[in-house]
């Protein structure tokens, strides 16, 4: 077994596959090797053990070992004599029982592979599976078989065909299988719309079975309920793993599976030791008033497991297994002992004779705590997709660091990082591929779907939690008519060719689907669940109070959304920061109330604003304002710029993912009652003990854009001549003003220009969809800046009672004091490291080589130029640019602090 995190002492960027991982990154166990046998061979090995042992039990029935055996033996025989083989594929597709058993047994025991199919599954999709794999038998059952049709595949009816089988020979039919023969073919969901099947020899299985009896472990003194479809690879586990060591099998129904009570009565009734599920099935039963099994081992995967889950689980079990793998690595390639603890639940470690690989995208392995994408290697990987020679290759890769030809590595398309210990955190999926109640799920494959549907221009779906551990398909739709539109009917015309749970359960009508700057889909651009126009339409919540109809008026008014639900989220509707520097103007006027800006980051609706306007009393002000707060990686603090407030930095935060925690530092003085700070020394100090509070070492990453670059080049000044370690300096379009000196009218009036034209360059960077949003912010700009110039000129013409709005010149006031303390300020050089972000082009008078910060810089002097003239870096869509390149630069600083 091998965990690779990352290579020692080799530069980013430099492949060096054939160095040999280095040993303090590989972690080895010592397990059985796998024997060079098939699976039924395993199971008739048991056979000879345990004869007379109950091996299968189904309501009031059940076969022992050796009636299991021969009832197989009987079927493969049977199968044979029609011409059933190695290299065929047989079909079973029975109701859950003793047959269905029977039936997988047999398959293989004949040479064949079995392809198991779900009776709930649509007709479409079960005739696209058996024309898929040439299946040229079905196993079925009368009551199943009905009005169906299997294409030109010859239907053996169990029930129907008893008195013929069972004048087989008990004898086992003679040995044609070899271990590197398939064992089966799962489909699972496909991006084509067509699902794919995974080909899975018989070896990966033996390797699979011999490592789980070992670990997680299983004896013959073991009952194991299954609850499985056998659609869903992970029920191989539950069938055949018992059979290798002698347990015994209790096959619960559909019916029993589904129900937390029935299935809470099936495991008291018949003792069990052992269960596998999906978190959603155990979820089911504790929400039965399961209070546990102190003889009950549990095993939970097929989605991500959360720590409140494993902690209930670990208060009811004997023991908890958390289990991880891919159906193209054979069922779970990993599995780890859970204790309850408050940390996140580990993947690792990997089963016998397999490799899990956290890789970047030059497949080198990163460093102990940066997300990568794993990769698994080893006896479990599938032989190939059926029919599928392109995505083969794409999924399937050499693995680089055998050494040897031959060995690949499946691509799992799933985010990781691994901790010192060898463990690895998963992360969720890099792609929009998702599993829903244990079920995987390529969204693509439903998207295509949808678009074949009448009257649908475009689409895409995504899964989305309402609440923890409750995700649910949430598909936006564009329909060339939306008064027309009709989600009930485009669900009834799914549901004839889906499962029911690839079903959206939510249809979004959107005019158009949100693109990014190079246009490509922004699907973190897509409206919010809930804030959309559904089409089993969600009542709008009306104002129920005098101050949320007031903040209703108020919202329509600076927003022009003539109808405004109080559970409405400001950005979601329109709103961005300068439009919410109106708002609070506005609320300031209305209530007499002043809020920082920063309050919108917590109070994002008409509701929420209610309740902090309705609370009178003041809250106690602070200078940070948690914009992202989560995430395991080390924060970044970005300063404020000559406005003070934070909201600049709200979709760049946005950009920079859910696990980056971002944390703003606004101006103090926004509050109203506190003194604006003069100097940029004053204010690093400040903001330096409020940084403090939430990291108190090393090492910092701190930004900021124009004014706040400055703040944060003192800053890090002061914390490295306090001996901390600063990792990343980050200016954003920040200039060095101490040898600007005077500007002449002439200079004023030549950046005026250039400023339009710079505009006008980012203008004509947009496509047309966002050239209209682009104007109407540079609207608000002129707007905001003509009340900020009104604040400063009426602000010594009338007192606080005067006409002009207090906050106006508080805004003004807190501009003036920002740009004054920018201007006096004199830098000294710097022992780190500075990165310029810069835009592609300056204004002309500060194209002067002593305007940079190269000459302060004494280790190295960075500069990052993005495609974007000056003032767009922070504004939509330009951002994009910025956040990746900001991204990169934090993954450095912290791959960078881990190699030391």
């Amino acid at each position: 077994m091998r965990l690779a995190g990352r290579f020692l002492g080799s530069r980013a960027r430099e492949s060096h596959f054939s160095t040999p991982l280095p040993l303090d990154r590989v972690q080895t166990t010592d397990r059985e090797s796998s024997p060079s046998m098939c699976v039924h061979e395993l199971i008739e090995a048991q056979v000879r053990v345990t004869p007379e042992n109950v091996a299968v039990s189904f309501d009031n029935d059940f076969l022992t070992y050796q009636e299991l055996d021969r009832r197989a033996n009987q079927l493969a025989s049977y199968l044979r004599s029609m011409g059933v083989g190695s290299g065929t594929c047989v079909a079973v597709f029975l109701e859950r029982g003793l047959a269905m058993v029977v039936a997988l047994l047999a398959t293989l025991k004949s040479g064949a592979a079995y392809l198991p199919m779900d009776p709930m599954f649509p007709q479409d999709r079960l005739a696209f599976m058996l024309n898929d794999a040439q299946v040229p038998v079905v196993l079925s059952q009368r009551s199943l078989t009905g009005n169906r049709s299997f294409g030109a595949a010859r239907i053996v009816q169990l029930d129907r065909d008893a008195d013929e089988i069972a004048a087989e020979s008990t004898e086992k039919p003679g040995e044609i299988t070899a271990p590197e023969d398939l064992a089966y073919v799962i489909f699972t969901s496909g991006s084509t719309g067509k699902p794919k099947g995974v080909e899975i020899e018989h070896r990966s299985v033996a390797n699979f079975l011999t490592s789980m009896r070992v670990t997680p472990g299983l004896d013959p003194s073991d009952t194991l309920v299954a609850v499985t479809t056998i659609s869903f690879d992970i029920a191989a586990l539950e069938i055949f793993l018992p059979l290798c060591v002698g347990a015994r099998v209790v096959i619960a129904s559909r019916e029993i599976a589904a129900d937390g009570n029935q299935l809470l009565e099936l495991l008291r009734t018949c003792n069990a030791t052992v269960m596998q599920a999906t978190p959603v099935t155990w979820k089911l039963l504790l929400e039965a008033g399961w209070d546990g099994n102190p003889r009950l081992k549990v095993l939970c995967g097929g989605e991500a497991f959360s720590r409140k889950l494993a902690n209930d689980l670990v208060r009811c079990g004997s023991s908890v297994w958390n289990m991880y793998g891919p159906t193209e690595t054979t069922i779970w390639s990993s599995c780890a002992h859970i204790e309850h603890g408050s940390g996140p639940v580990l993947i690792g470690p990997p089963i016998s004779e397999t490799q899990i690989y956290v890789l970047d995208e030059d497949l080198q392995p990163v460093s102990f705590g940066m997300t990568g994408e794993l990769y698994i290697g080893g006896a479990g990987v599938a032989r190939r997709y059926l029919n599928r020679p392109e995505l083969t290759a794409q999924k399937f890769i050499p693995d680089p660091f055998s050494g040897e030809p031959g060995p690949r590595l499946y691509r799992t398309g799933d985010l990781g990082r691994m901790l010192p210990s060898g463990a690895i955190e998963y992360l969720g999926r890099m792609d929009y591929q998702v599993k829903i109640r244990g079920y995987r799920i390529e969204l693509g494959e439903l998207e295509s779907l949808i678009r074949e549907y009448p009257g649908i221009r475009d689409t895409v779906v995504v899964a989305s939690e309402d609440r923890p551990g409750n995700k649910r398909l949430i598909a936006y739709v564009v329909p060339e008519d939306r008064q027309r539109f009709n989600a009930t009917a485009l669900r009834d015309t799914l549901r004839k060719r889906l499962p029911e749970y690839m079903l959206p359960a939510s249809f979004i009508s959107l005019t158009a689907l949100p693109v990014t700057l190079n246009g490509k889909l922004d699907r973190k651009a897509l409206p919010s669940v809930g804030k959309g126009n559904f089409e089993v339409l969600r009542q709008r919540v009306v104002p129920r109070n005098d101050t949320e109809r007031r903040l209703v008026n108020i919202w329509q008014e600076v927003l022009g959304v003539p109808s405004i639900s109080v559970d409405d989220n400001f950005f979601d509707i329109g709103g961005n920061s300068l439009l919410a520097v109106r708002l609070f103007a506005r609320m300031e006027k209305a209530f007499g109330i002043k809020l920082p800006l920063a309050t919108l980051i917590e109070a994002q609706t008409v509701e929420q604003l209610a309740g902090v306007l309705s609370e009178n009393v003041r809250h106690s002000w602070s200078p940070l304002v948690e914009m992202q707060p989560n995430g395991s990686r080390p924060p970044l603090f970005c300063v404020h710029g000559a406005s003070g407030n934070v909201l600049i930095y709200r979709d760049l935060s946005r950009h920079l993912g859910p696990d980056q925690p971002f944390y703003g530092l606004q101006a103090q003085g926004l509050d109203g009652t506190a003194e604006c700070l003069t100097t940029v020394e004053d204010m690093a100090a400040l903001y330096i003990s409020e940084i403090r509070r939430v990291q108190p070492e090393g090492p910092y990453l701190i930004g900021g854009y124009c004014l706040g670059g400055t703040i944060a080049y003192e800053i890090a000044q002061q914390l490295t001549s306090q001996g901390k370690e600063v990792a990343l300096l980050a200016l954003f379009d920040t200039l060095n003003w101490s040898n600007m000196g005077a500007t002449s009218s002439w200079n004023a009036a030549y950046s005026q220009a250039q400023r339009l034209l710079f505009h006008a360059g980012n203008f004509l960077l947009l496509d047309w969809k966002n050239k209209g949003r682009f104007f109407r912010e540079k609207v608000e700009i002129l707007r905001e800046r003509s009340r900020l110039w009104r604040g400063i000129i009426l602000g010594r013409l009338v007192n606080e009672r005067g006409s002009f709005d207090s906050k106006s010149r508080l805004d003004a006031q807190i501009w003036k004091t920002n740009d004054e303390a920018k201007m006096s300020y004199v830098p000294k050089p710097y022992p780190g490291v500075v990165t310029d972000f810069r835009p592609k082009k300056q204004y002309s008078i500060f194209n002067r080589t002593d305007m940079y910060w190269d000459q302060f810089a004494l280790k190295e002097y960075e500069i990052v130029t993005l495609p974007v003239y000056p003032a767009g870096m922070l504004i939509e869509p330009f951002v994009e640019h910025l956040a990746t390149a900001l991204r990169a630069r934090i993954d450095k600083a912290i791959r960078g602090d881990l190699l030391r």
